[in-house]
């Protein structure tokens, strides 16, 4: 790689990891995908029973780096299947000129923790708002990451037992998000 091509791969990874998330709400804390992206590498690894694969964790690290270039979307939009796949063609174009790996050999629990660890950081981040620095007007947010959440684990727990552990730990997450930020786990459930 020539010093001009890593000059402009540094670029744009500094320029992602500053790429500000809930640019749409209200929040005390500027969150960014740089500790975004910290927190799902964590939470992958718990996710993973402390041991991700390299791949796992390179998905996990770059779940998030195109925003970059296209901001940070919002999950209701990223839902239209139109936006979904143009996002996706961007993506895809952004890596490959930066020669960074798009797609990733997953194992289906794989994705499934990446999934989830991507969920329950949102859960999280919002916890702290809510709780932790009294942020009220992201509990619908809250709410709902709680709901994408459940809806993972209720598809996958059927799948067999390494399926049914990994929703296991991210029910154990859950609530011990809910735990930490001192919101009642019996509250909580009601949310749902």
């Amino acid at each position: 790689m020539t010093e001009h091509k890593m000059v402009q791969l540094l670029q744009y990874l500094v320029r992602s990891s500053l790429v500000k998330r809930y640019h749409n709400r209200s929040t005390h804390t500027v969150d960014t995908v740089g500790r975004h992206t910290y927190m799902v590498l964590w939470l992958v690894w718990i996710l993973a029973e402390r041991d991700p694969t390299a791949n796992l964790l390179l998905a996990a690290l770059n779940h998030d780096t195109q925003e970059a270039v296209t901001s940070d979307v919002s999950s209701p939009i990223k839902r239209i299947p139109a936006v979904r796949a143009a996002l996706a063609d961007v993506e895809h174009k952004v890596d490959t000129a930066f020669g960074i790996p798009h797609e990733y050999e997953l194992l289906p629990r794989e994705v499934v923790i990446l999934d989830l660890a991507d969920k329950l950081e949102g859960m999280l981040f919002c916890a702290h708002e809510i709780k932790g620095l009294g942020n009220m007007r992201l509990m619908g947010v809250y709410r709902r990451y709680q709901e994408y959440i459940q809806e993972v684990v209720a598809r996958i727990r059927p799948q067999g037992e390494l399926f049914a552990g990994i929703a296991a730990r991210a029910e154990e997450l859950r609530h011990a998000i809910a735990a930490t930020y001192l919101i009642p786990l019996d509250e909580e459930d009601q949310c749902l």
